[in-house]
């Protein structure tokens, strides 16, 4: 009796031990407890102190790859791909370009992009048309930096020119696009680099998240679980630079060149239907062609890559080209009246892409309809009216009560001007005009002022 009894308390003490978790081998061994407490407070304030915003990479859009560009930072990021939008991952819904850049303006009066330096990032698919791009860049305020991401030609290798090796798990991450291969690389990284179940379970709980919800999951678990567990679990001088490359995830893979430049009407009027893809290429060239005129030593792209010189490279259209193209977009147009007050005049073609149609006032509490009609050659605009019938067109034959052709002689950011007076393409740079400034002359200006008839 007093054998089965040893018996069985033995066979429960071994099923005790079976049952167990295995005991697991410590990540950092030989070191002191006192320093390895250390370490492991220091890594508790590391994660403490890492931003909650990840990196800006957009998710999957084929973008343009170049040898060009800056580090991308923590901006939001606006994604374009055929006929899809978003804006840090939300959708943002219209029929048509014009109807989801309205939805994206919507979105930034909503959230409003602040700080010191305020950037939006675009990620354009490389077949984007500029026209289309154009659509989503001019409601963006002009206080907000813009920045093109494009890809980066090859993988980042050490100064050495040595490509990161498979233990060198930061590395790879940053050089990673994709954020399924990402993902698995980090969690690879995890379980070498770690022995606490608390951590593993950490990086578990964010396993399954979006490439944008990753990050802030993670930290926050990290954060949790790392106090929990036992400092020699923990190699804190592998994971530091794993964490971090987390929250840069694929930014080594991505560079940013200006794309302020493209919200100028001239740069709309002179290469509409170029793709993003041809535009990064011929910045490239220009970048090479012009990098070797500078005498230092060392030439950062953003020493050649400035707004104001792709400006005057890229979008050379003349006032006529750039009018036009405001017409083919059926654009409203501002001047002001002898008395100061902005008024607007919507273009509507009398067919696709010809140089005629009609301007039509666009009716106010304060202003009744009116229209004349528009006729533009090269360097000059013929308007005539007003229009009293809805079947007249520019091509009928007959005496107008006025007509007039007024010289286009420049064009800026905001503006066509002529012999006096100008057009502005939106109604805030019509406002900012000074008051001193003359009214186009000629009888258009004063059409609709007229005293009614007795």
């Amino acid at each position: 009796m007093k054998l089965r009894s040893t018996v069985l308390i033995g066979a429960a003490v071994g099923m005790a031990f079976a049952c167990r978790a295995p005991e697991r081998a410590p990540r950092i061994s030989g070191e002191p407890g006192p320093v390895c407490e250390e370490r492991k407070q220091a890594f508790v304030e590391f994660l403490a102190r890492l931003p909650e915003r990840s990196v800006s990479a957009p998710s999957h859009i084929d973008l343009p790859e170049s040898s060009l560009g800056a580090v991308p930072g923590t901006a939001p990021v606006l994604e374009l791909s055929g006929a899809a939008a978003s804006i840090e991952g939300e959708v943002l819904s219209g029929e048509t370009a014009a109807a989801r850049g309205a939805a994206l303006g919507a979105w930034l009066s909503a959230h409003p992009i602040t700080g010191p330096k305020p950037a939006l990032y675009v990620a354009a698919a490389r077949d984007t048309e500029i026209r289309t791009l154009r659509e989503y860049l001019r409601v963006v305020p002009d206080a907000v930096e813009l920045r093109l991401l494009v890809g980066t030609v090859v993988a980042p290798r050490d100064a050495k020119g040595v490509a990161p090796a498979e233990s060198d798990y930061a590395m790879r991450l940053l050089s990673e696009r994709e954020p399924e291969a990402r993902r698995a690389i980090a969690e690879e990284g995890y379980a070498k680099l770690t022995g606490c179940p608390e951590f593993e379970r950490a990086v578990a709980s964010a396993s399954g998240l979006g490439a944008r919800q990753r990050w802030p999951a993670l930290r926050a678990a990290l954060s949790e679980a790392a106090p929990r567990c036992a400092c020699a679990e923990l190699d804190t001088r592998g994971l530091e630079p794993l964490i971090a490359a987390e929250q840069r995830a694929g930014a080594s893979a991505l560079g940013l060149v200006p794309a302020g430049f493209l919200r100028d009407e001239r740069c709309g009027a002179s290469m509409p239907l170029r793709s993003v893809g041809k535009l990064v290429q011929q910045l490239e060239r220009f970048d090479r062609e012009f990098a070797g005129e500078f005498r230092e030593d060392a030439v950062e792209f953003n020493d050649v890559l400035a707004n104001e010189r792709l400006l005057n490279f890229f979008c050379g259209a003349l006032p006529g080209e750039t009018l036009a193209a405001r017409a083919r977009e059926r654009a409203t147009l501002y001047f002001k009246r002898a008395a100061g007050v902005c008024e607007g005049w919507r273009f509507k073609p009398l067919s696709p892409g010809a140089p005629m149609g009609t301007l039509e006032r666009v009716a106010g509490s304060d202003a009744s309809a009116l229209s004349v009609h528009y006729w533009q050659g090269a360097e000059e605009i013929r308007l005539f009216g007003p229009v009293l019938e809805a079947s007249s067109k520019p091509t009928d034959a007959k005496q107008w009560a006025c007509d007039q052709n007024v010289k286009l002689e420049s064009v800026d950011a905001h503006s066509v001007g002529f012999e006096a007076g100008r057009w502005y393409f939106d109604e805030a740079s019509c406002q900012k005009a000074p008051a001193s400034e003359l009214p186009l002359p000629g009888c258009f200006s004063t059409l609709g002022t007229e005293p009614p008839p007795p």
